[in-house]
């Protein structure tokens, strides 16, 4: 009888322990499944509202509009007095409407960006352009094809539209007109001024500190995270959400990557990062370095990279990188209630 005892004793711990490894199992999964984040290439997804903004779709009338939203060609965004947003554009290229606002989306297909700002403010931030982006006022239209740091401001009332260049060029009337510059548009006709670009409004102030922001979330992201989510290296660069954080940043495709302010994305696709090339984007010379060390003359331009390894002297046209999968983001709402609508 005392073996029958013992025996039965030792069945349950045994199926005690299994039960308690496959509860360990079971939660290490949902764990793992939890350690993604979400990855995509496209525009037009809302990353941050800050007060009052409405979205008009088609001949729809005006609804609240939300982060996480995703915006659709022929949409229409307004700001109230206090409202401010974020939008995401192509990767490494954020739009910032300023308050009393108003903005339409004629376009925001990858290679086709179509921006129409039709009163108020905006600031384009653009750690890399690899196509232009065509930026309408009511006066003008702008090409912007270099990455840097644009003011945009216009009231149709007085028929007069502005351009800030803090960093970056634009070619107006055949002129390239550099950072440090104003260009005012008055009557269709463009007039080239210089400006103080150490004056700074509130606006400029709370676009300097989205960027810091999004630069921390970028330090923050966890490499095995990235590429679990990444499933494969063909991305090249991506806005990654984080779900736990509620925040967006932009993932480089490789290293040497900066805003316009200043600061450095130290995060970057983990596959590529191994890549023996060295990749180093130069950003039009402000400042960007090649985070591998290499001595050799390797350097990324948008749409003319070319790379070398190490010392060497040969100089040949980088690879293409494959065009990434589709992908979308969740609703992302920073809210504590959801909102449904159609969409």
């Amino acid at each position: 009888m005392r073996y029958i005892k013992i025996t039965l004793l030792l069945l349950g711990i045994l199926i005690s322990a299994i039960s308690v490894a496959a509860d360990d199992k079971k939660k290490t999964s949902s764990t793992d499944d939890q350690s993604l984040y979400i990855v995509s290439a496209k525009s037009g997804v809302i990353s941050m509202i800050d007060g009052e903004a409405t979205l008009k779709r088609g001949t729809g009338s005006e609804e609240a509009l939300l982060e996480g939203d995703e915006l659709k060609a022929g949409d229409v965004v307004k700001t109230g007095a206090t409202g401010r947003m974020e939008i995401l554009l192509n990767p490494g290229t954020y739009l910032r409407i300023a308050e009393n606002s108003e903005f339409a989306f004629p376009d925001l297909s990858a290679f086709r960006l179509n921006l129409k700002l039709l009163k108020g403010t905006a600031i384009l931030e653009a750690s890399v352009i690899d196509v232009s982006i065509k930026f309408n006022t009511p006066q003008y239209l702008f090409t912007i094809t270099q990455s840097g740091l644009y003011r945009f401001n216009a009231t149709p009332e007085t028929g007069k539209s502005e351009l800030m260049i803090r960093k970056g060029r634009v070619m107006i009337a055949g002129e390239q007109v550099k950072e440090g510059k104003k260009v005012v548009i008055e009557n269709g006709v463009p007039t080239i001024l210089a400006f103080d670009k150490k004056a700074e409004d509130d606006f400029e102030m709370w676009s300097k500190t989205r960027a810091r922001t999004i630069i921390a979330a970028n330090k923050d992201l966890s490499n095995r995270r990235v590429k679990n989510s990444l499933l494969s290296g063909y991305y090249s660069s991506a806005w990654i959400y984080d779900p736990f954080t509620r925040m967006y940043t932009f993932l480089p495709g490789w290293g040497g990557f900066s805003s316009p302010y200043g600061f450095s994305y130290s995060r970057c696709n983990p596959y590529w990062a191994s890549n023996p090339y060295g990749y180093s984007n130069s950003n039009n010379g402000w400042g960007n370095s090649n985070p591998w060390g290499n001595t050799g003359a390797g350097s990324y331009n948008s749409g003319q990279a070319t790379y070398s390894k190490g010392n060497s002297t040969a100089v040949t046209t980088a690879p293409a990188a494959p065009a990434p999968s589709a992908g979308s983001f969740g609703t992302g709402h920073d809210r504590t209630t959801t909102t449904t609508r159609n969409q």
